[in-house]
């Protein structure tokens, strides 16, 4: 299996730089740093504490715990996949931690990185399990640590059809420290060091820039009450839109797709039923008759989570698996989610139980407003499961010396 995973690694190269050229057709970003990518240009780090976070959710989960790395004195590198996450790490770290694209994990890719950057120690966040920089870590005996882990049981299924080559490749981890119990159960199940530390994505806290943020959101829409569809997928946003067409909301609707470039294409389906759409970066005061506000650009999610009457949240009305409400919690904002929230199973089930979010279906989100006692619950929940952050802190310190 080993064998065949390392010929697919390296003949899906040239399939995954086209699929990077024709994404590019919406976000230029794809086609820079293919030399990182190829593993043919590095940044400045040999020695540092090395964390991947793959894109944008997990890098800010994870900034608090590089923030105090950073406070300590640690010298960080960080990798990213997307183009959305390294644009937002350039804006929180640039200067202070260095930054590049993950090359992909053939083999000959992964020995150039790793020749390259000699990092003390790797760090991996939730779900990136790459088999061949695991091996070639162990091989070096460098420590790499999965933090904030979170394995569904879908994927448990997955792994177990892998036999002996997926048990290795988890096997390969000094240490698996999990967000949840259910989670440390299936690693455990599969061999693995696994230990609960908790979930780092409860240890949020509002930027200090927030009423800035917020007075730029009410000059754009007044004094207008809206609802934030976030993190919407492709398919995800017609269901949304035809479900508002057909009820009697009249609240603006802001929609926040995963992929900002995919902004027009939200746009083409809001015209297409009637529905007057706007885009955030290009609306200085939004018109009456304005329904729809599509936002084509990145950071606008706290301040809108702040503000917004309810939300709902995207990647689970399709077969995405969801995304963390955990943000809107921070303001008491109520949030409902659809039924394919398998990615964080273990999340919205321990809301659920506190009354602290409302599982629907689609049809069914615009008919009836959450109540803000759940809201009110989530806030409560949210800070009665904090500081993560501090234990990763402490169990990084320790792997790294």
């Amino acid at each position: 299996m080993k064998y065949l995973y390392n010929i697919l690694m390296v003949v899906a190269l040239p399939l995954a730089l086209l699929r990077l050229l024709w994404r590019s057709r919406h976000n230029p970003d794809y086609r820079k740093h293919w030399n990182q990518r190829l593993a043919l240009a590095f940044a400045d780090s040999e020695g540092a504490i090395w964390i991947h976070t793959v894109s944008v959710g997990e890098f800010r989960a994870t900034l608090p715990l590089i923030e105090a790395l950073l406070a300590a004195e640690e010298n960080l590198l960080i990798t990213t996949t997307t183009p959305t996450g390294a644009a937002t790490a350039r804006e929180a770290l640039a200067g202070r931690a260095a930054l590049q694209y993950l090359p992909f994990d053939a083999p000959f890719l992964v020995k150039r990185f790793l020749n390259a950057t000699r990092p003390r120690l790797a760090v991996f966040v939730e779900t990136e399990i790459w088999a061949n920089y695991l091996q070639a870590l162990k091989q070096r005996s460098t420590p790499a640590l999965l933090i904030n882990a979170r394995l569904s049981a879908r994927s448990l299924a997955g792994y177990q059809k892998l036999g002996a080559f997926g048990r290795e490749a988890i096997g390969n981890f000094s240490e698996i420290a999990c967000q949840n119990h259910e989670s440390c159960q299936r690693f455990l199940s599969l061999g693995a060091k696994a230990s609960v530390v908790g979930n780092i994505k409860f240890d949020l806290q509002k930027p200090a820039d927030l009423p800035a943020q917020q007075a730029q959101l009410r000059a754009k829409i007044g004094s207008r009450p809206f609802i934030i569809a976030a993190s919407t997928h492709k398919g995800e946003e017609a269901m949304l839109l035809e479900a508002y067409q057909h009820s009697a909301e009249q609240r603006l609707l802001v929609i926040a797709p995963r992929h900002p470039e995919r902004t027009d294409e939200v746009a083409t389906v809001a015209q297409k039923l009637g529905l007057t759409a706007a885009r955030y970066t290009q609306t200085s005061a939004l018109s009456d008759d304005t329904a729809v506000l599509i936002v084509d650009c990145l950071g606008q999610l706290l301040p809108m989570y702040s503000l917004a009457d309810y939300a709902v949240i995207g990647g689970s009305f399709v077969a995405h698996g969801g995304h963390n409400p955990l943000e809107a919690a921070l303001f008491a904002t109520p949030c409902v989610i659809g039924e394919h929230h398998f990615n964080f199973e273990a999340l919205i089930n321990a809301m659920q139980a506190e009354n602290a979010i409302e599982v629907i279906t689609v049809d069914a989100v615009f008919k009836r407003a959450p109540s803000p006692d759940i809201g009110q619950q989530a806030q409560r929940f949210l800070a009665d499961n904090q500081g993560a952050t501090g234990r990763y802190f402490n169990l990084i310190q320790r792997l790294a010396s």
